[in-house]
């Protein structure tokens, strides 16, 4: 019943409730138990969820606390209505963030092992070797595989199990002096080997063993006197470079102390606080960078950590506070503590690290076209330092003085470029980190011509375009006067029509600001020479004036058109022009591309017949014809710009022309003269 009712009041006691702690920018929540607690053990996970674990005193069980769902919640895990369980308790969490805990079963005088691996939990005896499973400590591999380092009592030694749920095999690992294996602390290096620190209980000196080298290797770390080790214990983490990190109490001096190394490879132990009767309950934490963070009682709560590059310790909970701390630093490098305070109970204590992080490159522009960038930075008041980096996963070395502004140097590949910052406060906890983007493009784009330059009879249509991978075509700048084109010049916007000798120059600036090269190209549209000759034959008098033709004139071939003239079945073919009666036809305002209409009696035509065209020039207009009729041959004037076609002609046309039997030319022209004479002939 006992057991009963504090199930009770545990699972309806778990809130929320502030705590002014002695450093102000530390944040503190209890979570109300209603019982005396010891052995705790808190681990972060992946999702920076907060897992712990403790014994409870008056129930006698093993209880687990997390926050997974946001709020806190509590179970028992192990002795409910059952045998006293739940002493040393030693928690870690596997890569799938599953509970792993190692714990003392005082009535059948065993280790145990819990896990919620399958989904709910699951417990079993390791081993039941007369008094063993006291000073546990866990670790979980890569593997998922479980490392317990424990204390057998029985024959006073330090053992070690490996295994998962329902598989263990266990061995001793020093029993090379009286008394071995009490305060054990276990870490995993980078390939799964056990580090293990322990105390000799027989000379009082910290001890070391790892099976590293293939075989167990035991090492004295510290062979002063540290007088009785019973009210205590010790820590140990092992960084990225698989350096080993220990924190432990000295009974005789009550300081707190500290060793790192490796395996024969050990530096000297130093004292990193001997401020009254420090250094007991402690707890070690290593964060992303390698440096280390630990909690320990001393007149409450203290912190101590070398994040700053030197050890510096810091009072962060009340008196009452500091009794079984533990420690583990989350995602962003944000410090996670819980301890028991004996007037409020189990409180979780966090550095929340700024409270505003934000980043725009170059005053938040597209695009860039060089490597060095201005970063805007902006964070909270309590900022101390910031990073900046390309890779989201290292911001190590990265770190500076707060600043609101930073140069920025890119990778030197092109294409979409992004940039991370990170920031934080004078106890070294993080923002998240924060991004910003930018298209990177040093490649100036390319810039074409439809036309090719070179020597045209007519008048050309240049089409430019320009091309740029990355940030895009802004604008393509040209000239048509042989100067170099400038963002003042004029903008290309459709076609440039070149109908004279022109130096066509351009190039194109891009998104990124990169300018291109100026292309030139230049076009000569050549001048039509006209040769003109005064036989008898050759010259005509219109309206009192005189009039030369070309005599190398060409005759206009009819086709048969299977739908206008089947009626008639006509096939003309070519012939020269001989003396044939001609006609003048005053023909007005011939525009650009405009239609002459010309229009004659079918019933003077035989069935072989040819009509030609000829045009008459005045020596005036002739002149005027040299100067606008460019880039054409003398043998263009007929073949290729007067296309005469039969219209197919109806009752609509007879009624127009008051003619049954006519036909009407169209002669299209690109001329633009106000008169025009022309004969034909039959």
């Amino acid at each position: 019943m006992r057991k009963i009712l504090w199930l009770f009041l545990i699972l309806i006691s778990v809130i929320f409730v502030g705590q002014n702690v002695k450093a102000a920018d530390w944040s503190a929540s209890t979570i109300t138990i209603l019982a005396n607690i010891t052995d705790t053990e808190l681990k972060v996970d992946t999702n920076d969820k907060i897992h712990i674990c403790y014994y409870a005193i008056g129930d006698e069980d093993l209880v687990y606390v997390n926050n997974l769902t946001g709020s806190w919640t509590s179970e028992i895990v192990d002795g409910f209505g059952g045998p006293d369980v739940g002493r040393y308790s030693s928690l870690a969490l596997d890569s799938n963030n599953k509970a792993h805990i190692s714990y003392y079963d005082t009535d059948n005088t065993s280790l145990k092992y819990a896990t919620n691996v399958s989904g709910s939990w699951q417990t079993e005896q390791v081993d039941a070797t007369g008094v063993v499973g006291r000073y546990t400590s866990i670790a979980v591999g890569s593997d998922s595989e479980a490392h317990i380092s424990y204390y057998y009592s029985t024959g006073q030694d330090l053992k070690y199990a490996k295994g998962h749920y329902g598989s263990w095999s266990t061995e001793v690992v020093d029993d090379t002096s009286t008394d071995m294996g009490k305060y054990t602390a276990i870490e995993l290096d980078s390939n799964n080997y056990p580090q293990i620190s322990y105390y000799d209980d027989t000379n009082n000196h910290l001890r070391f063993v790892t099976n590293s080298s293939g075989s167990w290797v035991r090492e004295t770390l510290d062979d002063v006197d540290m007088g009785d080790y019973t009210s205590t214990h010790m820590d140990l983490g092992v960084d990225s470079g698989d350096n080993v990190h220990i924190c432990y109490f000295d009974n005789v001096s009550y300081d707190l102390k500290y060793i790192t190394g490796r395996p024969s490879f050990w530096g000297t132990v130093q004292i990193l606080d001997s401020s009254g009767t420090v250094g007991s309950n402690n707890s070690l934490a290593i964060d992303s960078n390698d440096k280390v963070r630990i909690t320990y009682s001393g007149n409450g709560l203290k912190y101590a950590t070398n994040v700053s590059g030197s050890w510096a310790t810091y009072t962060i909970g009340a008196s009452s506070s500091g009794y079984y701390t533990s420690i583990d630093v989350d995602s962003n490098n944000r410090s996670q503590v819980c301890n028991y305070d004996i007037a409020t109970g189990l409180v979780y204590t966090y550095t929340p690290g700024p409270s505003l992080a934000a980043l725009i490159i170059n005053s938040g522009a597209t695009y860039t076209n060089s490597s060095s960038l201005t970063l805007g930075l902006s964070s909270s008041s309590d900022t101390l330092e910031m990073a900046t980096t390309e890779n989201s996963s290292s911001f190590g070395s990265a770190w500076t003085t707060y600043g609101t502004s930073q140069s920025f140097t890119l990778s030197a590949s092109e294409g979409t470029k992004t940039v991370y910052a990170k920031f934080r406060d004078t106890w070294y906890a993080e923002t998240a980190a924060v991004s910003a983007s930018i298209v990177y493009d040093a490649t100036a784009p390319e810039v074409l011509a439809s036309v090719k330059k070179g020597t045209y009879k007519n008048i050309k249509k240049v089409a430019l375009s320009a091309t740029d991978a990355l940030s895009g075509v802004d604008k393509i700048y040209y000239t048509t006067n042989g100067k170099k084109p400038k963002t003042t010049s004029d903008v290309y916007s459709k076609k440039i029509v070149v109908s004279k000798d022109m130096t066509l120059k351009f190039m194109a600036i891009d998104n990124a600001g990169n300018q291109s090269s100026v292309v030139s190209k230049k076009y000569v549209i050549k001048k039509a020479k006209f040769v003109t000759k005064k036989a008898n034959d050759k010259t005509v008098k219109i309206k009192g004036k005189n009039h030369n033709y070309f005599a190398n004139d060409f005759d206009f071939v009819f086709k048969k058109y299977s739908k206008s003239l089947k009626k008639y079945n006509y096939y003309w073919q070519v012939q020269r022009f001989k003396k044939y009666p001609i006609t003048y036809v005053n023909a007005e305002n011939m525009l650009l591309k405009k239609n002459w209409l010309i229009t004659t009696d079918l019933n003077q035509l035989s069935d072989s017949f040819k009509i030609k065209v000829i045009f008459y020039y005045t020596k005036k207009e002739f002149k005027v014809l040299k100067k606008k009729m460019t880039g054409l041959k003398e043998s263009d004037l007929h073949l290729k710009l007067y296309d005469v076609e039969l219209r197919e002609w109806s009752d609509l046309d007879a009624r127009q022309n008051n003619k049954e039997n006519t036909f009407t030319i169209y002669l299209n022209s690109p001329f633009d003269f106000s008169e025009r004479y022309y004969a034909i002939g039959r």
